[in-house]
């Protein structure tokens, strides 16, 4: 009997970490990958060619839409929003949302988490609306991908879960990176001022949506009531699995993999605009900061 109820327990612990990897694992993995990114360009502006450069070549689009993701989920979760600021170039903090809630409201308690990846998660939604109606057939063309192996969602085991995900991950960027060689290489989209209009917009909001320690530090006050929440949910549906032998269909899991498929997608896509930003800042800078400083620019 307590062998059994042990082994109820690991079986709702390990389904539950699999959920919850599986839906915000990569927010967070990509929102530090996002931030080193940003981090390390504005760094290299910032020697060269002064602290604000940066901050007015994109930033004044990016900020605006980071700050204002934080205060749309503050309102979704019932936050009371004490002060923001969109974009003011004159400080330190280019912008900020100050927040307030009721600690015994779960609901707004699980709300710190949405709050603190929030940019992640709009800035994403708005890098794919770009493509609809920038560069519809652009985005056909990169996100191509193979059919992919991967486990039922929710009903895997943890190292299985964790070898799948991962391994996609590299497959999803391979073909990605190799398919915007590809693109430009067969139809030059360089011609069309919508394609410059899309990459100056998609750089813009990508450079500025990374998770900072602050929203990634914020989002973990959240994290403790989700996981409260998965546990009860799952053990729900377990219960029901058990004694009513009913099941959630697998036309379900499928659609909720191919929507995590295709919001990985855009996260790497992010990342790899994020990261041609760099190179190509870096490339640009490095011969004024030979003249001006006589040494190459050190990012780190």
């Amino acid at each position: 009997m307590i062998r059994d109820f042990i082994y109820f327990v690991v079986i709702i612990l390990s389904k539950t970490i699999i959920d919850l990897f599986r839906l915000f694992g990569s927010i967070i993995i990509f929102g530090f990958i996002l931030y080193v990114l940003s981090s390390v360009t504005r760094r290299i502006f910032a020697k060269t060619l002064g602290s604000k450069t940066e901050v007015y070549i994109t930033g004044w689009i990016g900020t605006p839409i980071h700050e204002l993701s934080h205060a749309l989920f503050c309102i979704i979760f019932r936050h009371k929003i004490n002060d923001i600021k969109l974009f003011n170039s004159k400080s330190d903090t280019i912008g900020y949302v100050l927040h307030s809630y009721d600690s015994r409201s779960w609901y707004q308690q699980m709300g710190n988490f949405f709050i603190g990846v929030a940019p992640i998660i709009i800035g994403t939604f708005i890098v794919y609306l770009l493509f609809m109606l920038l560069a519809p057939e652009l985005k056909n063309n990169i996100f191509e991908m193979p059919n992919l192996k991967y486990n039922q969602m929710f009903n895997s085991e943890i190292l299985s879960v964790i070898y799948y995900s991962v391994s996609n991950i590299f497959i999803y960027t391979y073909n990605i990176f190799m398919n915007i060689i590809r693109n430009f290489a067969i139809y030059s989209p360089f011609k069309s001022i919508t394609f410059w209009i899309f990459l100056y917009l998609s750089i813009s909001i990508a450079s500025h949506m990374e998770l900072s320690p602050a929203d990634i530090s914020h989002a973990w006050k959240g994290i403790i009531v989700i996981f409260a929440l998965s546990l009860i949910i799952n053990t729900f549906l377990i219960l029901i699995k058990v004694f009513l032998k009913l099941e959630i269909p697998d036309s379900v899991y499928i659609f909720i993999n191919r929507i995590l498929e295709t919001y990985n997608m855009l996260l790497i896509f992010s990342a790899i605009i994020s990261l041609f930003n760099f190179i190509i800042s870096y490339i640009i800078l490095t011969p004024i900061n030979l003249i001006r400083n006589g040494k190459l620019i050190n990012p780190f």
